[in-house]
């Protein structure tokens, strides 16, 4: 079967039988289509539980939908069903060559579809705007059955936000209750019955619909959660305060009232079951507000709710990567995937952070790895080779493993992405670590990804297993503490946490094609850091000056009986360099005042819990 034959991009008619009918009639047929979703949740969203029945309303609602546009569903870019439910309309996008959306407030429903149909970027909502997307993402927003439902205010904050959502010469759907179901509803018991609310609510609703008013009554189903008198109700399946009714809306307020946002191009009268209709919208550049605008015009995104951000991190088990997961975390972060070839880090991630999907991968070898980036509003690249005794490890794992990601990030259409390269590709150092680190930032820079590019010098603070983490715990068990030489060679360490710091500020704020040099705020030489160390640690252990051939000549002793050597002779080389590197004012960049140097290493050798933790080393 061609591309072109799979789901719904088969003839319209074609894949409507088959649906309906069709496979109900051959089972072997099953794989052609979308699974259904259990009784229960078919029941919470229809009223139906009949596999057959619930297939019926998805393709007329899908026919309907074709009627309505002036183009073949399958020809949109990108679509949201808003208020998607258990996928009655979603089962039908299967196949679509685009990108295909949803959202509910029901947050089984979306667990129900984020396992069963892979296609749709499917995410949790809540009943008041902003809804989890970001601005101008969408071509076609359909609504079936949720305007039918809301308060006059939940209606016009929904409105403002699907205009958000929905990019200009992009085409709205909405379905409402308008003349021909108030009058099914007048004349039929079985319509009139269903509504489910009382004489008096209903004879209300009939008058402010024939006053051109937008008439609302109240529900007591299961997304109703406040009582008549405005109490909370115990029990229900979401937890916010939420009105949910029965809502019928005449024309003339339509073209009235949804007017400030919208140009209403049709509305097709008892389109779906000849009871709603379908009114048709195309989104008005006026009603864009001048932030917004601003912010188009400087191509950033205005800043979205950590909650609704799935953001996948590689290299995310090493230092930098257990720091910005707590981090992120913290700060509230929906959907986080942690990716890193390191098993016993990997599940230290996921100890830490239990609700951090972690995905253990080799990213110089493709993989499924490859697929967490599907649907992700933002990467940041974590993943580096720092130490080694040859070039091979440096090359795997800084260029050709970047070369797969950055492929997996543009096949993906991932919006944003922090790469995190480092102050060596400014360095005079001419080692492995600052060769390939300057090929891995060209390689991002070449690619044309939207992103930033950050560079931290020297850091330290949680999780070290190098650095200023070995050098404390090398410490604590030796006589005495040898330096190399003087011991004056002028270092800038960046705390982590201040660093982790500036990648969420890129996260929120999207500073596409930037590049930040990140420095620690304090110059300060090795021998006063290893005083420092000393200090925080409390520890009585003596400094001993040692000569520069002399240590190095001890560290090429080491490297030949140690496969992990944590200090190597190109290390001191780049710690003897001379560099001295300038940055950003971290202050007026990022918005936060740097952790001074003493106050840092306190933190991280003085925390109760993470201060106990080291990541094991990956080279």
């Amino acid at each position: 079967m061609g591309d072109d034959q799979v789901g719904c991009r088969r003839p319209l008619e074609e894949w409507l039988s088959l649906n309906r009918v069709e496979v109900f009639q051959d089972p072997s047929l099953r794989d052609q289509v979308s699974p259904f979703p259990p009784a229960e949740l078919m029941s919470s969203v229809s009223g139906l539980t009949r596999e057959e029945d619930f297939a019926a309303h998805g393709t007329d609602i899908y026919r309907a939908l074709s009627l309505a546009s002036d183009v073949a569903i399958t020809e949109y870019k990108s679509i949201l069903d808003f208020g998607c439910g258990c996928g009655r309309l979603a089962r039908m996008f299967k196949g679509h060559p685009h990108k295909t959306s949803g959202c509910d407030i029901d947050a089984r429903h979306i667990k129900w579809i984020k396992d069963a149909l892979p296609y749709m970027n499917a995410k949790v909502s809540r009943v008041t705007p902003p809804i989890p997307f970001p601005d101008n993402e969408f071509d076609a927003v359909i609504s079936i059955s949720i305007f039918t439902h809301l308060t006059e205010k939940s209606q016009d904050a929904f409105l403002s936000e699907l205009h958000r959502v929905c990019r200009p010469g992009g085409r709205l759907f909405l379905t409402v209750h308008g003349a021909r179901a108030l009058e099914r509803a007048v004349n039929e018991p079985a319509i009139r019955t269903m509504l489910a609310i009382d004489d008096d609510q209903f004879e209300r609703v009939r008058k402010d619909f024939i006053s051109d008013r937008h008439a609302f009554a109240l529900q007591f189903g299961h997304l109703t959660t406040v009582s008549a008198t405005g109490a909370v109700l115990p029990g229900k399946e979401i937890s916010e305060a939420f009105e949910y009714g029965i809502s019928f809306t005449t024309e003339s307020y339509i073209r009235a009232h949804w007017s400030k946002w919208f140009e209403v191009l049709s509305i097709r009268h008892g389109a779906i079951h000849d009871f709603q209709d379908i009114v048709v919208l195309a989104p008005r550049k006026s009603a864009l507000s001048g932030a917004a605008l601003v912010a188009l015009e400087d191509n950033h995104f205005p800043r979205r709710q950590n909650e609704f951000m799935k953001v996948v991190v590689t290299g995310a088990a090493g230092l930098v990567g257990q720091n910005l997961v707590l981090l992120m975390r913290e700060s509230g972060f929906g959907e986080i995937v942690a990716i890193d070839k390191q098993s016993r880090n990997l599940e230290l991630v996921g100890e830490l952070n239990p609700s951090v999907r972690t995905v253990e991968a080799d990213l110089a070898v493709p993989g499924n790895w490859q697929r967490e980036f599907s649907f992700a509003d933002a990467a940041v690249i974590l993943h580096a080779q720092i130490t080694g005794k040859t070039s091979e490890p440096f090359m795997r794992n800084n260029v050709e493993a970047s070369k797969q990601v950055y492929e997996a990030i543009r096949k993906a259409g991932v919006p944003f992405t922090v790469q995190v390269s480092s102050s060596v590709v400014n360095s005079v150092a001419n080692d492995d670590y600052t060769n390939t680190k300057k090929i891995q930032e060209r390689l991002f820079l070449e690619s044309g990804l939207p992103g930033c590019v950050l560079r931290p010098t020297l850091m330290y603070g949680w999780f070290d297993p190098k650095h200023f983490g070995w050098l404390a715990r090398f410490m604590e068990r030796v006589p005495v503490f040898p330096i190399p030489g003087s011991g004056q060679y002028m270092r800038q360490p960046l705390y982590n946490r201040d660093f982790c710091r500036a990648i969420l500020w890129c996260l929120e704020h999207r500073p596409t094609g930037k590049i930040y040099d990140l420095v620690g705020n304090e110059r300060i030489d090795y021998i006063d850091i290893i005083r420092e160390i000393k200090r925080a640690k409390g520890l009585k252990t003596p400094i001993v000056r040692l000569p520069y051939w002399l240590f190095d000549t001890l560290l090429r002793a080491y490297a030949l009986v140690s496969d992990k050597p944590p200090f190597t002779s190109s290390q001191l080389k780049a710690l003897t360099a001379g560099d001295d590197f300038s940055g950003v004012d971290i202050a007026a960049t990022f918005g936060f005042a740097p952790t001074p140097v003493r106050q840092g290493l306190e933190e991280t050798f003085q925390h109760p819990v993470y201060s106990k933790y080291a990541v094991e080393r990956a080279d």
